[in-house]
Formats: C-alpha cells, structure tokens, sequence
C-alpha cells in the first residue's frame, strides 16, 4: 500500500486547522470575551470591559488556593479557573450557569487571561448586615478596582433595603476603606466598576474617598446601580468627578432608577431581558465591542420608579427601618438563608413563617398593613395620573 507523504509546504498551503472566533451579529459579555483577542495595550479599556470585570467581581476565590499578600506568588485571572471550585465561586449567586461561561472565558482569552488579581476581600457577616466583596486588578494604564453587588442571601438583600433609611450600610464604609486602601498600596491611576449594588459602592467610594485618592480616579463605571438617599449631600464631590463617570442602564431598568439612581448623564443599552430581568449583565447586548445603545428607559420603568418614590417620601425612616426588619425575621423564620432556597421551602419551613408572623406584635403587624395598603394605593394614584 502507498503511503501518501505530506510535506511541509504541502500544509502550509493549505487552509489553517485554526479557525478565528466567530463574532455573532449581536453579542453578549461571555461571546465578547470569547471574541476579542486585542490586549488592553492594542485596544483600550471600554465600557464593554467594565461590565466583564463587574460581573466578575461575583465570583468567590477561596482563601485556601489563594494568598494575596506582597510575598506570594502572583494570582492571575486564569488561575481562578478551576471546575472543582464552580459551586464554591458562584453559589448564591445569579446565573450560575453563565457566569462559568463566562470565566471558561476569561480563562483562555488573551486581553484577560494574564491581568493579575491584587488585592481580594470577602466579607460576610449576619450580625452587621453586611455582604462585601471587590477586587483589584493590574491594568496596563494602572488599576482597576471592582466591586461586587448583591447575591442572593438575605443579609445582602437586607443591606440594600437598609439604604432607604440608613445614611451610610457597612458595605458603603468597607467600599471606602478598601478604595483607600488600594490607593495607599498602588501608585497609579484608579478605575473603579460595579454593577448593581457594586456601582452604588463604586460612586459612594469615589465620593467618599479623600481629595488626593479622588483625583488619581480616571472613571468610574455605575452599571445599573441604585441611587443614595441623600444624593444631594454630594454635590461638591460629584462635580469632581462628573466627567469621570460613566452611568450605564437597560431601558427597563429598575435598580439603577431608585433612590435618585438616574439624576446624573446615563447611557442606555439594549437588553434582551423582560422587565426586571434587563437588570442582569448577561441579557445586555453588544455590537462591534460597544453596547448596543437604546433608545430610552422605558415608561413602565419610569411609572415604577415613581410609585415607589412617593411611597417612600410617606414612609418616616423609623417605619421603613421597622417594617425591614420584621419582614426579614420572617424570611430568616423558614431556617433558610437564600432566595434561591425560599423557593423549594416545605410545609414545615411555611408553617415556621407564619407562626413568627402571627407572633408579631399587633401594633407591628397593624403598620406593616398600613405600609403595604400604601404601596398600593401609591400605585393606583401613579397609573391614573399617566392616564
């Protein structure tokens, strides 16, 4: 039998094994990071980027594989990459599917896959009300700092209930400990990026922060972040930073609308989710390596936004901060500690919620009903008045 001899030449002649990404039409973070083969040197650092450190920033990194001090060996975005920390990096966290996409990503792509990891804190605590995480990452232009949102345990839940009466939650004041921290650690410029409750903290950060930490800040990405509750108290640190800032929403947004969330310049953005859903980084569309831009935010968003705005003018702090927590005794009665969980609880765990309801003072169950009829009552007044 003759054997069919291919020579050197012969291959290189012919068409390469190795394929280029596809780019789909219309893009979403985990296919832009797939795609996108430029490092930070030969394509600069963009909106798009931002919302792929942001959403990073949810992943947990365990204190046992990793050491983040001065000595120990440098932690890149790729070394994260590992299958038998899946559950441990995104338990309670949204979408936990995609977000291991999206690092199976991150691992092999070429702009991301070598940026190192600085600094990392996790701070959990039941007793403070407090859910916190960021990370830092070594850009080629300085730093980036990304803060964490929201997951889905009722402490963290909880904390942003309490931004509607609290001047400041714990996780705002460890989000400027830490900005302050990796300022006294970093020479160099300072980007900063969250989304969700992070780009609360990233604007409460770059706000609170001192004058010198402040002007090495060179932007501030606010992805779909809720407002403060006094948004008027920053006035003279905004405008510091107000050319810096970069306010990203989906057209249905509702997070980012809240407290104020929308005064300053924003940029809206295609999503592909209903409603509430836009709200998740991963329904938001991409085209070209920008944000597919929108057209408005939405008039249901707007009518949402308002309702629960008048609700909260008549609601004195001291009832918000009552009806918080009672409605979270309740939740944190069933012996769960997640949403996620409070989905599949028994008849058992039902029984236990409605036995510590029940036991509720009657002065404390009689305002909670005042509050809730309020809220309803606002939402008719809202609908009749568009009409």
């Amino acid at each position: 039998m003759k054997k069919e001899i291919i020579s050197v030449s012969d291959i290189n002649n012919t068409e390469s094994h190795v394929k280029p990404a596809t780019k789909p039409a219309v893009m979403y973070i985990e296919d832009y990071v797939r795609t996108e083969f430029a490092t930070f040197e030969e394509k600069p650092f963009s909106d798009v980027d931002a919302l792929v450190f942001a959403q990073f920033a949810y992943t947990r990194l365990n204190d046992k594989d990793y050491s983040f001090t001065p000595s120990a060996a440098p932690v890149l975005i790729k070394d994260t990459y590992r299958a038998e920390n899946f559950d441990f990096m995104y338990n309670n966290i949204p979408k936990y599917e995609k977000n291991i996409q999206l690092v199976t990503a991150l691992a092999a792509s070429p702009r991301f896959r070598n940026i190192r990891i600085l600094d990392y804190k996790d701070i959990y605590d039941n007793n403070l009300i407090l859910q916190f995480s960021a990370m830092t990452f070594e850009m080629n232009d300085g730093f980036l700092v990304a803060f964490r949102g929201t997951d889905s345990t009722f402490t963290g839940w909880k904390e942003d209930f309490c931004m509607t009466f609290m001047d400041s939650v714990p996780a705002q004041d460890e989000a400027c400990r830490y900005l302050q921290s990796v300022a006294e650690n970093f020479d160099g410029s300072i980007r900063i990026c969250g989304h969700s409750k992070g780009g609360n903290l990233s604007m409460y950060a770059a706000l609170n922060c001192d004058k010198q930490t402040r002007d090495r800040i060179i932007s501030v990405h606010d992805l779909d972040g809720p407002g403060f509750k006094d948004p008027e108290k920053y006035v003279n640190e905004y405008s510091e930073i107000a050319d810096k800032v970069v306010k990203i929403m989906p057209e249905s947004s509702i997070v980012g609308l809240l407290l104020d969330g929308a005064d300053e310049d924003i940029k809206i953005v295609e999503s592909s989710g209903i409603g509430i859903m836009q709200h998740l980084s991963f329904t938001w569309k991409i085209k070209n390596g920008e944000f597919v831009e929108g057209k408005k935010i939405s008039d249901i968003a707007k009518n949402i936004d308002k309702t629960i705005s008048v609700w909260l003018k008549g609601i004195s702090h001291e009832d918000r901060e009552a009806f918080i927590d009672n409605l979270f005794k309740v939740l944190i009665s069933s012996g769960v500690r997640t949403f996620a969980e409070l989905s599949s609880v028994g008849p058992k765990q039902l029984a236990a919620m409605y036995e510590a309801a029940k036991d509720l003072p009657e002065d404390v169950k009689k305002n909670a009903t005042k509050i809730i009829k309020s809220l309803f009552e606002t939402s008719i007044k809202t609908l009749r008045s568009e009409n």
